[in-house]
């Protein structure tokens, strides 16, 4: 079986990528320039992440009742954070209100993280055997790999999101 397709090992891949972008968005020794760099990545990453996960994970399992209540709320979740990052990415002048407003975003997205694994997560590995999930994360990779084939903002940005070099299977099939 082909366990790097697994969509809960996908989804914990890219947790584990934000969380380590989001540690560098932290980190007050890291300057202001490296910081923005870091947040452009970041914010690439999560909008991936977020389109591939609704149009995957959420399509398939738009008629499972039990996972409907967390699926409108990790919805609505993603929808919030695409307006603040876009806020975030209009900010012009003051460093430190560029970095209170990514502190805020921040949290937002350690809680929604931690909230998913533990309940996503979970429901995913009791509801769907092996197969489902592997279908499930082919489907999330050809949609990350299209997202980024066909939206010049993720292709052609030198600063955008790049695999981790982490020994964890990219997003390609």
């Amino acid at each position: 079986m082909d366990f790097k397709n697994d969509i809960i090992n996908l989804i914990e891949r890219d947790h584990q990528e934000l969380k380590r972008n989001m540690d560098i968005l932290l980190n007050t020794n890291v300057s202001i320039a490296k910081k923005r760099a870091v947040f452009k990545q970041f914010s690439i990453l999560l909008a991936l992440h977020s389109h591939a996960q609704e149009n995957s994970i959420f399509a398939a399992l738009k008629n499972q009742s039990l996972l409907q209540k967390i699926m409108f709320k990790d919805q609505k979740e993603h929808a919030i954070v695409e307006e603040l990052i876009k806020d975030i990415e209009s900010l012009y002048g003051s460093d430190n209100f560029w970095l209170a407003k990514i502190k805020m975003l921040l949290i937002i997205v350690e809680n929604h993280i931690r909230i998913e694994e533990s309940e996503l997560l979970s429901q995913l590995k009791n509801k769907l055997d092996m197969e489902t999930r592997i279908q499930i994360g082919i489907s999330y990779n050809e949609l990350v790999n299209k997202k980024i084939e066909d939206d010049k903002e993720y292709k052609n940005n030198e600063q955008g999101w790049h695999p981790p070099d982490d020994g964890f299977p990219t997003h390609s099939s």
